[in-house]
């Protein structure tokens, strides 16, 4: 389907009861990021179709860490698809000047907040862990 950005994927990550041990990951990487001063990264979703062949070749290993199997994949629960996600951009930093352009935005433009990338890394991290948790079921 391309490459699209996060208002724009409108479909959710079915993982079932792996999400239990996902969500926690993505939470201590972004309050890690937070603790950086590091805003504006995102989510990469690579979703590879699998073929009913292709299921009984997938590695279930319960000795290795869910994320470290079938090459970093997520087993859709369905069995269809197999999830990649990495968090990526992970090296802006909240600054002088990203803060200008927060208040510029917000202040002189009239542009909500919500819709302004250049947020102060908290809310940045609230507003990421908040559409995760919407994505990802």
């Amino acid at each position: 389907e391309g490459v699209k950005k996060d208002m724009d994927f409108t479909s959710t990550i079915d993982i079932g009861p792996r999400r239990k041990l996902l969500i926690p990951i993505i939470e201590s990487d972004v309050r890690f990021l937070e603790s950086l001063k590091i805003m504006d990264y995102s989510l990469a979703l690579g979703i590879r179709k699998l073929h009913k062949n292709e299921i009984n070749k997938l590695i279930f290993n319960s000795e290795k860490p869910f994320y470290m199997q079938n090459d970093g994949g997520i087993l859709s629960v369905d069995s269809s698809s197999l999830y990649f996600l990495r968090l990526i951009d992970i090296f802006t930093e909240y600054n002088y000047l990203k803060m200008g352009e927060y208040y510029a935005k917000s202040l002189f433009q009239g542009k909500d907040p919500k819709l302004i990338s250049s947020v102060p890394p908290p809310d940045y991290r609230r507003r990421f862990e908040s559409y995760i948790s919407r994505i990802i079921t």
